[in-house]
Formats: C-alpha cells, structure tokens, sequence
C-alpha cells in the first residue's frame, strides 16, 4: 500500500503554503492582511504595505513604507534619488508607535523623531551617490495595538523624494500620490471595534476621527489632518531650513549675512549674491516666456485657417456650382453658334 499518493503530495505542498502564509502574517502581527504589491505601484505613487489589516489587541504589529518615485518630465536617466524625508501620523488613541527601520541600502539616517500621534524620518547620501529610481521598500514601522477600533488610518501625511539637479537648477519632487493604510484592531474576544458590547458611539467634542464603532465623526479640510481627534494646521518643513512651515510659524532663521530662498520645493540659507543670480534668472524666464509666442497658439489658428477653407469650398461646390449645373444643363453657345436675333 502506496503511503504517499499524487494526490496526498499534493495535499501536503496546500497545506504546508497555508501554514507558512498564517505563519507570516502572525509573524508581523497581523490576524489577516491586504498588502500593496510592489509592481501594482504606479509611477510617482507611495504607500502604506498593507493597505488594511486586523490585529489583535496587545500585538505589535509592522507596516512598510513603498514607493516608486517619478516624474514624467525626466528622462529615465535623470529619474534618481538619494534621499527621502517622511511624516507619518497615527491615531495615539489606539496605537502606540515603537520603532522606524531604513530599508534602503547605502543611505544613512539624518533624523528620526517621534512625538505622540507623529513619526519623522528622514535618510539621505551626500550629493552624486544617487540610486535610480524603481518601486522600492522605503522604510519599516513597528506599532502597539493597545485599543478595539474598526478601520483606523494611518496617514503617511507627507513623502518628500527629491531629485537634486544642484544649486543652480530646480529640485524635483519624485512623489505626487499617497496611499495610506486602515487598521482594524480586535479585542481578545475577537470582535472589532464595530461590534459588541466593548463599542460605544461617541462623537462629543470630536471633530473628526473614529465614534469608537468605526463611523465617523467628520473630517478635515484641506491642508489639516486629523489629531486626537481634532483638525490641527500640520507643519511641513520638510527640506526647508528656513522660511514658512504653512501654519504661521518658521522653519528656520539664517545666521550671520544669509537670507532664505525659498524654491518650489525647498527653502535653504545662501548668500545674497546667489539669492540675487537666482531672482534674476526667475526674471529673465519670466520675461521670456511673456515675450515669446505661442507656439501652440500659432499652429491652432493655422489649422483653423486651412479647415475654414476647406469648409467653404466644399460648401460653395455643393450649394452654388453642383446646383447650377443640376440636370446636365449644357454650357451657352458662343456668338458663332447662336442664330440671327430676329
């Protein structure tokens, strides 16, 4: 008697791909999860890995921070990066941060803060050791369920990847979508925060976040996030060392004779010279684009000249010519032809 079958191997190999599947999932803490492969993300997109996931109450549990950085004005060559910068928050009512790991090979770590609800990290290379641009494993995050709540976000608020094209040229930024991941956390009896008899609605002096059963309780406008449950202005002075942080305070103040100039994307300390060089070059641009003629307004007016033409010897042909000669009505005859006038 044959003790292993084709049909028992077979069964052994299922098996054996559940267990470990179960078995890494557990391993990261999750009871179930939905992650975010990495050729799924678009170009110029980020994030959260997975996009939701259950874990039990008590578990610590990690989350990955992907992203494919682009922009489609480079060429591909030009498509590289070597540093990124990212401001993460989490609702402190039911989670607690624990640790951030780099994930990208040969980049050092510049700064690394956590305060409650929010995670800064940011690692970078000196300048021309840049890495080309492909869907990438950004960074690791690792969390403490503490609290039962259904689909709790949490919010990769900012990404910066910058593409440094040096002092004189414009910084890229090379992440334009983010996608953040919901949280579903269970109590030890299993159920979610949107059922039984640990759930109850509240919404008293919140405005926004969770009502505790996984409805909401409003959301904030653009340019506030969600914190603690109420919209706060959210600073950004993410590769700003000076100038405005977007909520009225500074990012920064130069020291000695050095004046703050603000680009699109980046706010650095420099000379007046340079800060000078730079306005007038923005100036000249400016006044060459105003100058300059449109190209593309040219070519439309140029296209609309031919096909009104066109239009109106078609319509001539069928409306004046086609009809005076309907019927096969022949030519006049000339003065030798016609007969005496009588």
């Amino acid at each position: 008697m044959k003790l292993i079958t084709k049909n028992n191997f077979l069964r052994l190999i299922f098996i054996f791909l559940i267990i470990n599947l179960t078995f890494s999932a557990f391993a990261e803490g999750f009871l179930q999860k939905n992650d975010v492969p990495l050729e799924s993300l678009a170009l110029g997109t980020a994030a959260i890995s997975p996009s939701s996931g259950t874990v039990q109450n008590g578990n610590e549990f990690t989350v990955e921070i992907i992203a494919y950085p682009s922009i489609s004005t480079l060429q591909e060559g030009s498509n590289k990066f070597n540093n990124y910068e990212l401001l993460l928050y989490y609702d402190a009512n039911y989670i607690d941060f624990v640790s951030v790991e780099n994930l990208v090979d040969g980049l050092d770590v510049d700064k690394e803060s956590a305060t409650t609800g929010m995670v800064t990290f940011a690692v970078s290379k000196p300048f021309g050791a840049f890495y080309q641009n492909q869907p990438t494993r950004l960074a690791k995050m690792t969390f403490l369920a503490k609290k039962a709540v259904t689909n709790n976000e949490i919010t990769l608020y900012k990404l910066s990847i910058i593409n440094s094209l040096g002092d004189k040229g414009n910084n890229a930024e090379l992440i334009t979508t983010i996608n953040n991941g919901l949280i579903t956390i269970t109590d030890s009896g299993g159920s979610g925060g949107s059922g039984g008899s640990s759930c109850y609605s509240n919404c008293d002096n919140k405005q926004c976040g969770t009502d505790g059963c996984g409805k909401s309780c409003g959301s904030c406008p653009e340019g506030q996030l969600c914190k603690n449950d109420q919209c706060v202005c959210v600073p950004n002075c993410l590769g700003k060392e000076c100038g405005d942080d977007g909520c009225g305070n500074s990012c920064g103040t130069c020291s000695g004779d050095l004046v703050c100039q603000s680009k699109k994307l980046t706010s650095t300390c420099v000379s007046k010279d340079v800060l000078e060089e730079y306005e007038k070059s923005l100036e000249e641009e400016t006044k060459k684009r105003t100058e300059s003629p449109s190209s593309t307004g040219s070519i439309f007016w140029i296209i609309f000249g031919a096909v009104f033409i066109i239009a109106a010897l078609v319509l001539f042909y069928f409306l004046i010519w086609k009809k005076k000669n309907k019927g096969g009505e022949t030519p006049p005859m000339n003065n030798q032809q016609q007969g005496p006038v009588s």
